[in-house]
């Protein structure tokens, strides 16, 4: 199993989120922890990351990590709208 490590804002990222999507998250969290090798990887610039979705009443969010020997990285978490191009400008 990896080590987890987060990104410095990745905090204010869950700050405000209902119980039960923090749920479904740290669910994520130890499927990504054990394999993280087995999630998407994103195209182009951000090829070095991969993502995870997680639904929750109606609404697709997305959690992007990135493994770095033996610790994984969680960057960010939001919804789908604008994820990628806030993943971007946080990765800068």
């Amino acid at each position: 199993m990896h080590q987890a490590a987060f990104h410095p804002a990745f905090k204010r990222d869950i700050k405000n989120l209902p119980t039960q999507l923090l749920d479904k998250l740290n669910k994520s969290f130890d499927e990504v922890l054990i394999n993280p090798f087995r999630f998407d990887r994103l195209k182009g610039e951000l090829r070095e990351i991969s993502k995870t979705k997680i639904r929750h009443l109606g609404v697709e969010y997305r959690l992007a990590f990135y493994v770095q020997k033996e610790i994984v990285v969680f960057l960010m978490f939001s919804t789908r709208e604008n994820f990628y191009d806030y993943l971007r400008r946080r990765m800068r």
